[in-house]
């Protein structure tokens, strides 16, 4: 007997199915094809393939035509359509590419791991550390000094030029127009 009443399954007898021993709205019932699980393995065959398919077609689309190995790539979109199964194990053996593969050593530690001192690659410099910078920089400003140099003579030739004219008597000016006088 259960806590709060009578028990959820009566006493098993060898004569009643199993079935029938559970109580509630569907005592009693009878399941038509037996066992739902039974079903789910019925299909499962066909949902791996049908996985399968999907994604070696998608892999197939996604790899670059030069990557592709044995077939073009045309030719394994159409094997993997036509012959799924036989055309999907195919292209994961021959068709797929290969993953690239870095050179191992025995100290496996970063980014220059496996190069020899001139092939290493370099850490990338500052611009202040670069001499082709420093260069380009310095030329531009020699042509701004030397600029401001012809601007500053300029500058000067104009002054005198006009501290010779005030010195001479302004005879080189027009006189402003007046206006009319009523």
């Amino acid at each position: 007997m259960g806590l709060f009443g009578r028990s959820r399954f009566h006493a098993l007898t060898v004569s009643e199915p199993l079935s029938y021993r559970r109580e509630g709205p569907i005592a009693g019932a009878r399941f038509k094809h037996g066992r739902s699980g039974e079903h789910m393995i019925r299909y499962l065959p066909f949902v791996i393939e049908l996985a399968l398919v999907i994604f070696c077609l998608i892999d197939c689309i996604q790899t670059d035509s030069w990557r592709v190995r044995n077939l073009d790539k045309a030719m394994w979109i159409l094997l993997i359509i036509f012959l799924p199964i036989i055309g999907s194990i195919a292209w994961l053996v021959a068709g797929r590419p290969q993953p690239e593969r870095r050179p191992s050593v025995a100290w496996p530690s970063g980014a220059t791991a496996g190069f020899p001192e001139y092939e290493r690659p370099r850490a990338p410099r500052g611009p202040d550390d670069d001499p082709e910078f420093l260069r380009q920089l310095q030329r531009s400003n020699d042509e701004h000094e030397q600029l401001l140099k012809e601007w500053e003579a300029d500058l000067r030739r104009r002054e005198t030029e006009q501290r010779r004219g005030q010195s001479s008597g302004n005879d080189n000016e027009p006189e402003p127009d007046l206006p009319p006088a009523a």
